[in-house]
């Protein structure tokens, strides 16, 4: 997943993604850029970045082992700018987890 991860921050689309996050006026403690979360509109710096896919790579209503690895790939870095936003990391996590749940609720495996 590292090599997908580093590929990844070289893409246009995050570029694009990132620039529209950008907050307008406020800088890191290092005078670097700031970015405003999507989901709570906190700003943040880069080091505490994701960039989530609003529509799921992997579909609710689909486990992964069901998807063929180029199915995967071709949905995360295919995906248009507009199913992109910029969130914090906690959000991600929170969103993530929510995802996650629901897709055990899906398959029947809510405990």
């Amino acid at each position: 997943m590292g090599a997908l991860r580093k590929c990844w921050s070289k893409s246009p689309k995050r570029k694009i993604i990132l620039d529209e996050a950008r907050h307008p006026t406020e800088k890191g403690p290092r005078g670097g850029a700031r970015f405003v979360c999507s989901i709570c509109g906190e700003p943040f710096g880069s080091n505490d970045l994701a960039v989530d896919h609003i529509d799921p790579v992997v579909p609710i209503d689909t486990a992964s082992k069901d998807m063929s690895w180029d199915t995967i790939i071709w949905r995360m870095f295919n995906s248009p700018k507009e199913n992109l936003q910029a969130v914090c990391k906690s959000c991600h996590k929170v969103k993530t987890d929510e995802e996650n749940n629901d897709r055990r609720k899906v398959r029947g495996n809510v405990l």
